[in-house]
């Protein structure tokens, strides 16, 4: 995304933050970051960014282009929050199973940089476009919205905490920071972000479509679920292969079957690997 933005803008400075390095690009800084947990550098990243937002001239152009994972890769704790209260937070949530919509919820409320506070650091136009990474493609979740209005409240995000392992399994900063519900993120409406706008250019239907167009090129027969695939990783493993069988016998061989969707997993363990190798784990057994 960075080159295709060198080759069609004149870049005066910019930023790439990913978790893996980069080829370089002209003009551009890099940043690699921690996911999902972040890091340090996930840290300087999220301060380079606001950093480049406070450089932006009256007469300038804010273009952040985002494709997943920015809410760990590019932090910045918001007052009286450590980047290691962050750390626990979101590993609290993940391990409790909260899904991206609760866990970004959070996220956006203990951070200076979500819930559309990148773009509020502008003097210009901010223009964000995205490629979703979640169900539902609400630019504000993508990312945590750092470039969007943020309809949720610091109560929702209190709400969110008590759900996924309650206040005591939380740092005591977090609960502080929610609890006071000082400084909140800007809402629809805002006139912080009256120049910025956000653009979804990828979905999740677009990547399903792009598979399934791969898989007929490699001489597949081609069947697609387009009901997201959510939940427990393990349970949704189980109503996924059954739908798959029960369409299998329709169609030829070979069959490819594409779905997309996110689920969750709720670690009781100290075992390794994530939703998606749980998810085939899961599957394998009965196939």
């Amino acid at each position: 995304m960075a080159r295709a933005a060198a080759r069609r803008q004149r870049i005066r400075r910019g930023l790439i933050v990913s978790a893996t390095e980069p080829p370089p690009v002209e003009c551009f800084d890099t940043i690699v970051g921690g996911h999902p947990i972040p890091t340090e550098a996930s840290e300087r990243a999220g301060r380079a960014a606001l950093a480049l937002a406070d450089s932006v001239g009256s007469d300038e152009l804010l273009l952040v282009l985002l494709s997943g994972g920015a809410s760990a890769l590019m932090v910045v704790p918001a007052g009286g929050i450590t980047l290691d209260d962050k750390r626990r937070t979101t590993d609290q949530l993940l391990r409790a199973g909260a899904d991206i919509y609760a866990l970004n919820t959070v996220r956006k409320h203990v951070s200076a940089i979500k819930g559309g506070r990148l773009a509020a650091r502008s003097r210009g136009v901010c223009r964000a476009l995205a490629i979703s990474d979640v169900i539902g493609d609400d630019p504000s979740v993508i990312a945590s919205g750092p470039t969007v209005a943020d309809a949720s409240t610091y109560g929702d995000a209190l709400e969110m905490v008590q759900r996924f392992g309650g206040e005591s399994a939380y740092p005591s900063a977090v609960i502080e920071r929610l609890r006071r519900s000082a400084d909140e993120t800007p809402k629809p409406g805002d006139a912080s972000l009256a120049d910025a706008t956000t653009t979804v250019i990828g979905s999740r239907v677009d990547a399903m479509n792009g598979a399934a167009s791969e898989g007929r090129a490699r001489g597949y027969h081609v069947v697609t679920i387009d009901e997201a695939i959510t939940g427990e990783a393990r349970i949704a493993a189980a109503a996924h292969l059954r739908a798959s069988l029960a369409i299998a016998p329709a169609h030829a061989r070979p069959l490819c079957v594409v779905s997309s969707g996110e689920t969750t997993v709720r670690v009781t363990g100290s075992g390794r690997g994530g939703r998606n190798q749980e998810f085939a784990l899961a599957m394998a057994q009965p196939l």
